[in-house]
């Protein structure tokens, strides 16, 4: 929770694995967080209140954004604790966003085809980020025309993700230009391949004499062409990237350690977990051992 609340948060959707420690245990998380925890639809099975907050409205340059998240499951093992239709409480979370912000964001817990199956009925809704998937996201596959479009951010570290908007009208619809700043992309890297040949000519003048070649230079021209045409006319655009985090980049300090303290006691948890099983084996074989064990657990623990 410290890393969170220094890298700044803004909002944090309760999926199934933050309960496998139990409710009272994400109850503290909550408190030392510099930033709401939301969820549309866990609830306390004896009351049927949620447990959370329903969802949180942020401003950011002048935009209102309203979050609500909602997961797919919960642990077998938390019995104290159900949830509610996922689409139907992100639904009642969404009519009052609408009236609250410009843009609705939807944090879905679940798998890759849970998220596809809840998009289509969550239409009012502008985004939908997925957690607890971690297949790498096809960053140039296109959004459907209407409902949310859905962004999976694929395993933490080792990739960045970033959802570029620029909003020049809050009252228009926003274009999805992922794909089509792709296609810009992959055409302009053909050309400078081609270019390497002889950069100092131009593309025309190095394959003049290969007409095969020529024709498909032109036929990617145009495709340019049409591609940056249809860029000119977006009003407001989203484009979403998913960066390969290079191995050269220094890792940030107070971040690293916060990291390396955490490995280290997730370290002991797993002795101590590996030592108690022994312990439960040894009950049935040597009380000796059984003893001689138990002094050694609680030392362990206690140191």
């Amino acid at each position: 929770m410290e890393g969170f609340n220094t890298i700044g948060c803004d909002a944090l959707n309760i999926g199934s694995k933050d309960l496998l420690a139990g409710v009272d245990f994400v109850r503290e998380l909550e408190q030392s967080a510099d930033f709401p925890f939301v969820s549309a639809n866990i609830i306390d099975k004896e009351s049927g209140e949620l447990l959370f907050e329903s969802y949180v409205v942020v401003e950011r340059g002048g935009l209102t954004v309203g979050i609500t998240g909602i997961t797919s499951k919960i642990p077998d093992v938390i019995d104290n604790v159900s949830l509610i239709d996922p689409v139907e409480a992100a639904d009642e979370a969404l009519a009052s966003l609408e009236k609250k912000s410009d843009y609705q964001i939807v944090l879905f817990n679940g798998s890759q085809d849970e998220a596809k199956a809840v998009r289509e009925k969550l239409v009012s809704a502008d985004y939908m980020f997925l957690s607890g998937n971690t297949k790498n996201p096809r960053h140039t596959a296109k959004n459907p025309e209407t409902g949310p479009r859905l962004y999976s951010l694929g395993k933490q570290g080792k990739y960045l993700a970033i959802l570029r908007l620029d909003i020049k009208n809050s009252r228009e619809s926003v274009a999805d230009i992922t794909t089509l700043k792709a296609k810009e992309t992959f055409i302009l890297r053909q050309m400078d391949r081609m270019q390497q040949k002889d950069p100092s000519k131009t593309l025309e003048q190095i394959y003049a004499d290969n007409r095969k070649t020529l024709e498909r230079l032109h036929q990617i021209q145009n495709e340019l062409k049409s591609i940056r045409g249809e860029l000119v006319e977006v009003g407001n655009s989203a484009q979403f990237d998913y960066v390969p985090m290079s191995r050269i980049l220094d890792d940030e300090p107070l971040l690293l350690s916060m990291i390396t303290e955490t490995l280290s006691a997730c370290d002991r948890l797993a002795v101590a977990n590996d030592e108690h099983r022994e312990l439960l084996k040894a009950s049935k074989i040597d009380p000796v051992i059984k003893q001689q064990l138990e002094s050694k657990y609680r030392a362990k623990k206690s140191g």
